[in-house]
Order: structure tokens, then sequence, then C-alpha cells
């Protein structure tokens, strides 16, 4: 005859069983949170994609920062230090970056973009992001900037691993990005000369340096405004899918 249960052993039995319940529940708890985490990502991506497109670059911004999180970063940059080539962690300060220099702000993309270039993007996007950089460097409008933003350039202006896996419209953008970074900086040196030398020129050579540096400046701006069209028609095909993620992007 089996004898009859004590309490004691009861109760144990009991905490037993809501111990295995609560760690069964765990891997319940964090499928739930991660799948909520996922339709945020998918809901700020959206929300991202339609600003940038219809040309609302700060609700852009605001929308694709959503998706940078301190619990992100620091998950990307453990990724980044184990050489995870799959890890995401770069998009999201990417897309950022991109609508804040869309908005004006050059200063905030590129602190965005170097962030999103340490993070470790995959090699096939690699030049993307460091034409970004660059193009937000140019911006900044310093020498130093310009001398940065070559810098950023600088693997994808060789015949290496990153500007191979780039396509063809990024590596042309590279080339022209860079070329004008060389020529800013070349002008930036002849017009430093000059200062030097002080301001000897004949009345009759000012009009026509003057009529080509405007020259100059138009060709480059048309240059400018051509590549931001390729850019923002890039990003708004990006709305259909992220190449960096699995869920909708922009």
């Amino acid at each position: 005859m089996t004898p009859a249960p004590t309490p004691a052993r009861t109760r144990s039995r009991a905490r037993t069983r809501r111990r295995l319940l609560l760690l069964g529940a765990l891997p319940v708890l964090l499928a739930l949170l991660l799948a909520g985490r996922l339709v945020l990502v998918a809901w700020a991506d959206h929300r991202a994609a339609e600003a940038f497109a219809d040309g609302r670059y700060a609700d852009a911004r605001a929308a694709a920062a959503l998706n940078d999180t301190p619990l992100e970063q620091a998950l990307s940059s453990a990724l980044a230090r184990a050489g995870v080539e799959g890890a995401v962690g770069w998009v999201a300060p990417h897309d950022t970056g991109v609508a804040a220099l869309a908005s004006g702000d050059a200063g905030a993309a590129v602190r965005l973009l170097q962030r999103s270039l340490a993070a470790g993007p995959p090699t096939r996007y690699a030049c993307r992001v460091r034409l970004d950089l660059a193009l937000a460097q140019e911006a900044v409008a310093t020498r130093e900037s310009w001398t940065a933003g070559l810098a950023a350039l600088d693997p994808c202006l060789e015949d290496d691993a990153p500007r191979r896996s780039a396509t063809a419209a990024v590596r042309a953008d590279v080339d022209a990005v860079a070329a004008r970074l060389t020529s800013l900086l070349a002008d930036s040196d002849t017009e430093t000369d000059g200062d030097d030398e002080g301001e000897e020129e004949d009345d009759e050579t000012e009009p026509d340096e003057r009529e080509r540096s405007d020259q100059r400046l138009r060709v480059e701006l048309d240059e400018r405004v051509e590549q931001g069209e390729r850019i923002r028609q890039q990003y708004v095909q990006r709305g259909e899918r992220n190449p960096g993620q699995t869920t909708p992007a922009w």
C-alpha cells in the first residue's frame, strides 16, 4: 500500500511543476518579444521609406532611428567583433545617416555613417556605405572633411573585393565623388598658395577666373543633383526589400 504523500513532499512537487512551467514559458515569451520587435522594425522601415520617397527627410530620419536602439548597437558591435558577415546592425545607422544628410545635417550624417561602417556591413554593401559617408564628408565642406571623404573611398578605388562586389552604379558614383573631392582639395591648395603670394591678380584676369570657377561649380552641382536623384531612386526601390535585412525595409 502506497503511503499518502506528506505535505512537504506535495509542496516540493508543486514547486517543481512551477519551475518546469516557467522554463517552458521562457522560450515562448522570448519568441513573442522577438516577433514584436520584428513587427516594429518592419513598421519603422515602412514609415522611413514612405517619408523618404515623399521628401520628408526629417520624418524619415526619426522613423529610421527607431531601429537604432542601444541594445541593437551592443549586439551589432559584438557580432562585428566576432566577424559575423551577415550582421545587419549597420543598416539602421546607415539609413538614419542618409536621411540626416538629405535633411541637411551633414555633421550628424558623418557620425551615423561612421558608426554604420564600424558595424561591419557585408562586403557587397561596404562601398555603398563608404560612398554615402564620402558624400556627407563632402557636404561638411572643410579641407579636413574632404580628405576624410577620400580616405573613406580609398578601399573602393582599388580593384579589390569591396569594389568588385559593388554594383556598377555604385562604382561609377565612387569614381565621380573621388574625382570631385580631389578637385576640391586641389582648388583649396591653389587658393592657399594664392593667399600666400598676395592679392596681385590683374583686373582683367579676375573675371575670367571667376567665370571658370562658376562654370566648374555649375558642373559639380549638376553632377551632385544627378547623383542625388540616383541615390533617392535606389532608396525608394529598397522599400520592397532591404538587402541587409530579412524584413521589408527602405
